[in-house]
């Protein structure tokens, strides 16, 4: 099972990986990965993705998917920070904004949902 999980977690980090390059993510100073429904990641391993991509490009992370609130397009999904960053408690940071929902979880790795309407904001 470990293998099956390891092995979707690496194609779908590649995934990310072409979408960071793609949309020239990388000259934002936070990682905000949006996945259409389409292309919908397994919200199980959102948050290995997550590591991954934190730790390869040495941002802190948001790899969201789209989801329908009752008509309303929303970006959920799992964010992952950086412990030896400046930004130190990056739930915090997206939560004193004012633009996400709901950031849940711990200071460094926590689930986080924002509506479609405030992520060009947030970005």
């Amino acid at each position: 099972m470990r293998s099956r999980q390891n092995k979707a977690r690496d194609a779908s980090t590649l995934f990310v990986d072409n979408l960071i390059e793609q949309n020239n993510l990388l000259d934002n100073k936070i990682l905000v990965v949006q996945v259409p429904k389409a292309n919908g990641l397994d919200t199980n391993i959102t948050g290995l993705i997550g590591n991954q991509t934190s730790s390869k490009y040495q941002h802190p992370v948001l790899i969201l998917n789209e989801r329908d609130h009752d008509g309303e397009v929303w970006w959920e999904g799992s964010a992952r920070g950086l412990e030896d960053s400046e930004l130190s408690d990056f739930r915090g940071f997206l939560l004193s904004n004012n633009l996400v929902e709901y950031a849940e979880g711990h200071e460094n790795a926590f689930g986080v949902g924002i509506k479609d309407k405030n992520i060009a904001s947030f970005i």
